[in-house]
């Protein structure tokens, strides 16, 4: 038995000796069918931060707040030119004009230039650390010099100079927006006209602490990017049905002129529609010690403005932006439709006022960034329906928070 059981043992394993393995691996390749994915930097791809230039022409409109002027509505439309001569430093030139046909058929505004040399005190590391290319979008110390002409109607030359501390950036290919706060010194040159002191003591310097804010085009020496869509970095198929919004708000602190302007807003869309309802008041207060009546030199004048606002918008390209797949149901776009106003203006420590009860037209763009930044550029004209018939025109720049 003992033998039997050795010879089958003997048998397996020769078989297991000459056997052959059948076992087959085939190795294939399949086209991967999941789309590639890529990350997008918003803010790299909305403020143009790493996109080299040395020259940049800006065109567009901003609000000074260091000039007294109660259409606070009212913005400079300004042209200028800018150039990068080292890294970190920039030269530049701008030319403003303003006014409107408010109360007079002539000219009653200012008309500016302005040349400055800028410091973008970041830059240098920011390139260094790879977050930035040479260019003009930046935080930045500036040394200006102005001489800005006033027509009331006659001419009122100003000459300032100061520092201001700012932020630039590029918006998308040919955007420009612009933030700044500055220390100045602002010396008057009246003309000898019977009945008008504006100073008491004819003194004719300030010295003011105020805001400026700018939004406009910009052309320069970039190659427009086409490699990512616009609505691709602002998500503008986002649904946004209402928001609350805080104006950034217009600031003068001067020895002779204290200003301030604030706004608060809510605009809330009606259903799905592309229709919404706006309401905005905004407050504007003066302190002044200048006047065009010689009674009124020795005291300070303190007028008050309020001006509450409600418009229904109606984004007429709403619908067929959604159908293309490039725009949601959301508070941006180009707008218009009717507007009411009320506005009331009065000297707290006076007999002067000034009422304006109007109906008329609104148009405008706005758009909310990052989910809390919106740009709303506002305009307006509106027929005073009280006992002095008039139109009045007005053109806001509004920037702030989207709560």
């Amino acid at each position: 038995m003992k033998i039997v059981l050795a010879y089958f043992v003997f048998l397996l394993s020769i078989s297991s000796t000459f056997a052959q393995d059948t076992t087959r691996v085939r190795y294939t390749e399949e086209t991967d069918t999941l789309i590639k994915q890529r990350f997008i930097d918003r803010y790299e791809n909305v403020f143009m931060t790493k996109v080299a230039t040395r020259h940049m022409l800006k065109v567009g409109v901003s609000r000074n707040a260091f000039i007294p002027n109660f259409e606070s509505s009212e913005l400079s439309h300004e042209i200028g030119y800018e150039y990068k001569v080292a890294q970190a430093f920039s030269l530049g030139l701008n030319a403003t004009v303003d006014g409107s046909f408010y109360f007079n058929p002539a000219f009653n505004g200012t008309v500016a230039l302005n040349t400055y040399g800028r410091w973008y005190y970041d830059m240098k590391r920011r390139i260094k650390e790879g977050k930035n290319a040479n260019n003009f979008s930046g935080n930045f110390i500036a040394v200006l010099a102005e001489k800005r002409w006033r027509y009331v109607p006659y001419s009122l030359p100003v000459f300032r100079t100061g520092l201001e501390f700012g932020v630039q950036r590029r918006f998308l290919n040919f955007g420009r927006l612009e933030f700044a706060v500055g220390l100045s010194y602002l010396h008057y040159s009246f003309p000898n006209i019977e009945g008008v002191s504006y100073f008491q003591n004819g003194d004719k310097s300030d010295i003011t602490l105020s805001t400026r804010s700018n939004l406009g085009l910009a052309f320069g020496d970039w190659k427009s990017s086409h490699n990512i869509s616009n609505c691709e970095i602002l998500n503008c198929d986002e649904i946004v049905r209402e928001q609350w919004k805080v104006l950034w708000p217009d600031i003068n602190i001067g020895t002779r002129l204290v200003q301030g302007v604030v706004g608060v807003g809510y605009e809330r869309k009606i259903g799905s529609s592309p229709f919404s309802l706006n309401g905005l008041i905004v407050a504007d207060y003066i302190k002044s010690k200048q006047s065009y009546m010689n009674y009124y030199a020795q005291n300070a004048r303190h007028t008050v403005e309020l001006n509450p606002t409600v418009q229904l918008r109606y984004y007429y390209l709403q619908k067929s932006k959604i159908r293309q797949g490039r725009g949601g149901n959301n508070l941006s776009g180009i707008y218009l439709g009717p507007q009411f106003e009320y506005v009331r203006q009065k000297e707290i420590n006076g007999s002067g006022f000034y009422n304006h009860l109007g109906t008329g037209l609104t148009y405008g763009y706005q758009k909310t960034l990052f989910g809390d930044v919106f740009i709303d550029v506002n305009g307006a004209v509106t027929w005073n329906m009280l006992d002095r018939k008039e139109f009045r025109t007005a053109l806001r720049l509004g920037f702030g928070l989207s709560l």
